[in-house]
């Protein structure tokens, strides 16, 4: 049985309350593509932008180069501070060969994507007029190109959290489960301590009885003797006096054991009774986590559930 219960339990709130920041902190957020017009490497340009929470840039900058790459032979280039696919087809995009520049930016504890679409050496923006179907599409595609990228960046980062959730409830539960087991022990161990303090506090009742009785038969003995004129007499008497000297002796020994082993005991039994207050508070803070983890499991698959 461990007895080093404190320092774990302390670290067990602290872990439900910073895993409560994070929690709060981890709002679920909705993925939009917007319709923006920023400074980039070929000037003022139109363009797209999206945010994705809680993302880590060189991640999400690796990722988006694998998508862009996706089925074709082209390679994204760095150029400076921009992601450059210069002159490819992405057929889920438009028919017509184009270029991508990307530009990422990390800020407010999100990443900030900006993507420049240049179709024919113009930069494409798109037109109000829905019966421009083509131009329409090819919108639609390139929005729904970076937000299926931009959620599926989003998901992988609340999968992550989702795992970690997973894994600290598991070890809540099982840190409960062991605190279940060792109360039961505790109580039974006190139980077992409270017999035996019982146990020494007759015994040394007892013995405190026996030696005033028998302290009493040895100045009983001591005044008899004084009567006493016969030499036979006196040295049975001397011989008896003797032995009530020695008796008494080996009750008061006895007596030193049995209060010792009572302090002991008595000693046990606080400890036991600080162990129990301990694993009272141990379970409070593993029920809490348990609690807190369960529900952070349901936010971040509601997150993973975003269509």
């Amino acid at each position: 049985m461990s007895t080093n219960y404190l320092p774990h339990q302390t670290k067990t709130i602290l872990s439900s309350i910073f895993l409560c920041l994070a929690f709060f902190a981890f709002s679920q957020e909705a993925i939009e593509v917007q319709i923006t017009t920023a400074q980039m490497s070929e000037g003022r340009q139109p363009g797209y932008h999206v945010e994705i929470p809680k993302a880590e840039l060189k991640t999400t900058q690796r990722n988006w180069v694998k998508k862009l790459q996706e089925n074709i032979k082209v390679k994204v280039k760095k150029v400076d501070h921009e992601w450059v696919l210069a002159q490819a087809v992405k057929n889920e995009l438009t028919k017509d060969t184009l270029s991508v520049y990307t530009i990422f930016i990390q800020k407010d504890d999100k990443i900030h994507m900006k993507v420049f679409i240049k179709i024919d050496d113009v930069f494409f923006s798109p037109d109000d007029d829905e019966t421009k179907l083509s131009r329409h599409k090819t919108d639609n595609n390139i929005k729904s190109y970076i937000r299926n990228f931009a959620l599926e960046e989003y998901k992988l980062i609340a999968g992550n959290h989702l795992q970690a959730a997973e894994r600290s409830l598991k070890s809540a539960e099982n840190e409960l489960n062991r605190l279940i087991r060792e109360k039961d022990y505790l109580i039974r161990s006190g139980s077992s301590i409270k017999r035996s303090i019982d146990s020494y506090e007759r015994r040394l009742f007892d013995t405190n009885r026996q030696i005033f009785n028998k302290q009493k038969e040895i100045i009983d003995q001591q005044v008899y003797m004084r009567k006493l004129v016969n030499e036979n007499e006196r040295r049975a008497a001397v011989e008896k006096l003797r032995r009530l000297e020695r008796q008494k002796y080996n009750l008061e020994k006895n007596r030193e054991t049995f209060a010792r082993n009572l302090a002991g005991a008595r000693k046990k039994l606080d400890n036991n009774i600080n162990k129990l207050n301990e694993n009272h508070s141990g379970q409070v803070a593993a029920r809490t986590e348990i609690a807190v983890q369960q529900k952070a499991i349901r936010y971040y698959q509601s997150i993973l559930s975003l269509k």
